[in-house]
This record gives C-alpha cells, sequence and structure tokens, in this order.
C-alpha cells in the first residue's frame, strides 16, 4: 500500500476561489441596486410630469370660454412662468380670464416647485400640447413630456 504525500494549502485556494465568487456576486447586487434607484427616480419624475400635463388639461376643459378663443384665448400660448398679480378666485368672482390667469400661476408654480423650471402650453391649430421639462438628476440631458389633446 502506497502513502501519499499529504497535499497543503488545497482548502485555502478553495476558500479563496469561493471568496472572489462571492465578492463578484455582491458587486453585481450592488450595481443592479443603484440601476433601480435611477430607473425609480425616472419614473417618479415621469409620473409628475404626467400628473402636472393632466391637471392643466383638466383646468382647461373646466374654463372653455379661454380654451376655445381662437384670438384672445389665454391658455393659447403659455411658455413662462405667470408675472401678473395673482387674482383672489376665492373670496370674489373671477371672470374666465382671471380664471385662466389663476390656473397659469398655480400651475407654473407648481412645476417650478416640483422641477425647477417651468412648462408650456401650445395651441396648434385645434390641438392643444403641454409641455413639461426638467432636469434628469441621473443624466446630463433634459427630459420632457408632452401631451396632446383635443378638448
Amino acid at each position: 500500500m502506497k502513502l501519499y504525500k499529504k497535499q497543503y494549502g488545497f482548502t485555502l485556494i478553495e476558500v479563496l476561489i469561493s471568496v472572489l465568487v462571492l465578492s463578484v456576486g455582491i458587486l453585481g447586487i450592488g450595481a443592479l441596486q443603484t440601476l433601480g434607484i435611477r430607473y425609480t427616480q425616472n419614473s417618479y419624475m415621469l409620473s409628475i410630469a404626467t400628473q402636472q400635463a393632466q391637471d392643466m388639461a383638466e383646468r382647461m376643459r373646466a374654463n372653455p370660454a379661454q380654451m376655445f378663443d381662437e384670438t384672445n384665448g389665454y391658455y393659447n400660448n403659455i411658455t413662462t412662468a405667470y408675472t401678473g398679480t395673482v387674482p383672489d378666485c376665492i373670496s370674489t368672482t373671477c371672470t374666465t380670464l382671471q380664471r385662466a390667469q389663476l390656473d397659469h400661476s398655480q400651475w407654473t408654480a407648481s412645476n417650478t416647485a416640483l422641477f425647477g423650471n417651468t412648462g408650456s402650453v401650445q395651441r396648434a391649430g385645434e390641438t392643444f400640447q403641454i409641455s413639461i421639462n426638467w432636469q434628469d438628476v441621473n443624466e446630463a440631458s433634459a427630459k420632457t413630456y408632452t401631451l396632446s389633446f383635443l378638448p
């Protein structure tokens, strides 16, 4: 019967390889978590932008006199934040123009608080386009959500 020479260090190599495989797996899980957080933030901002665009569309539908007036309609071209005096439509009765100005003021203030900049409303024929812009925190590019609707 032959006696084999003992092999030293074989278990140590197995342990080192196991630690290497485990380390690569943990790094992969960390990368997946990072991507998950990034995509969650992107989808959150998109859902808020969608809600803001729907909010303005509903405000416009509630004030058809200003929405359907093709020449003097207040909603026909909103591109900047509201800078005028905000009408008080709670304690007094507002005209359709004052209601549109209040909508503009509240909507752009909300957009500025949420996204850091304002959205826009453009009319092209019978179609309105409501756009919301924001800077993505994970990417250098700006994002835009546009809602087109026919009243």
